[in-house]
């Protein structure tokens, strides 16, 4: 997953600020360099960034830069991430550090360090290292976020995400990696059975029923761990509402088939579908006319969220179909 935001070309005048602010001396720049960073970048604010932070540290090595030292190499995003991941790829921890990018490119969320180290050496086969971001350091320039709960790590650009989905990590490794985001979903959701009350990763509840539904292939077990008292009051632990949950559910329902297509489990996958209808509605009745005034004041006052005002919103008012995250 990419952060995203305005991807405005920047100008030929911009390009000496970039090089400065990395620590580049703008007397050492002349124009056929800025005209040749202006052709491999095309303007582009990331590359430009990557480009400026190569010639910084060649700078650091060698004392000078000159338009030498971009002789000879491919313009756009692919040749330059191609170089540099091929590059990354022969260093120590090449395979994690691959295998980090992937779950990355493949995750639905912001991703906090711990539960990202753990996926990556979960596929690389690998043990926990002992400093904590032993794969994010090399990789930082290629990753926004800090790893902390609310600001997990995220790929800093659309076209990281296009290159590594398209051009580097073929449908196995891909099929690997949403594999492994659904097993740690399932062992979450085992967890949270007895007892009721452990906290889950956020990340987890907001997309484990994403994974499930892309899947398309839940079983009725999936769907009962959905609905026990554990996963239920991991969801009220993070949101303080049962609104995400119901929605959640509701999601879940489509996974669940024509109740003839489980025989002798029918009236299970019946009385699922059930209680799913039952709850939500239930939850839903809740949240409908909310006036306005009455949900700012909360907000205001901080006796809700603002997640929560969302949702309330939401179900009071579902034309407003405002984003929640």
């Amino acid at each position: 997953m990419a952060a995203s935001g305005g991807l405005s070309i920047l100008a030929h005048k911009a390009v000496i600020p970039i090089l400065e602010s990395v620590g580049i001396d703008k007397n050492d720049v002349c124009d056929k360099l800025v005209e040749r960073l202006i052709f491999l970048s095309a303007g582009e604010p990331l590359l430009l960034g990557l480009y400026a932070t190569d010639l910084s540290d060649i700078a650091r090595r060698e004392g000078k830069i000159s338009v030498r030292s971009l002789e000879g190499l491919s313009p756009g995003f692919t040749a330059y991430f191609s170089r540099a991941f091929d590059t990354q790829s022969l260093s120590e921890n090449g395979d994690a550090l691959e295998m980090t990018m992937a779950v990355l490119a493949m995750a639905l969320g912001p991703l906090e360090g711990p539960h990202l180290t753990t996926l990556t050496c979960n596929l690389c086969n690998i043990s926990r290292p002992i400093v904590s971001d032993r794969f994010i350091k090399p990789l930082k320039r290629f990753i926004a976020g800090d790893g902390r709960p609310g600001h997990g790590y995220v790929l800093n650009h659309p076209k990281l995400d296009e290159y590594m989905l398209e051009e580097r990590f073929g449908l196995d490794t891909q099929q690997l990696v949403e594999n492994a985001f659904l097993a740690w979903g399932r062992r979450v959701a085992k967890t949270l059975e007895t007892p009721p009350n452990m906290p889950a990763p956020a990340y987890v509840l907001l997309h484990h029923v994403d994974y499930l539904c892309r899947a398309g292939a839940g079983s009725l077990y999936d769907i009962d761990l959905l609905l026990t008292e554990g996963w239920k009051q991991a969801w009220f632990n993070f949101d303080n509402d049962y609104t995400g949950y119901a929605d959640s559910l509701l999601s879940a329902s489509a996974i669940i088939q024509t109740c003839t297509t489980y025989h002798d489990d029918a009236i299970r996958a019946l009385r699922l579908r059930i209680k799913i209808g039952l709850f939500s509605g239930s939850v839903r009745s809740q949240g409908i006319n909310v006036p306005s005034d009455l949900l700012a004041m909360a907000l205001q006052d901080q006796l809700i969220t603002l997640r929560q005002a969302l949702i309330l919103s939401n179900s009071s008012y579902p034309t407003t179909n405002l984003t929640i995250y």
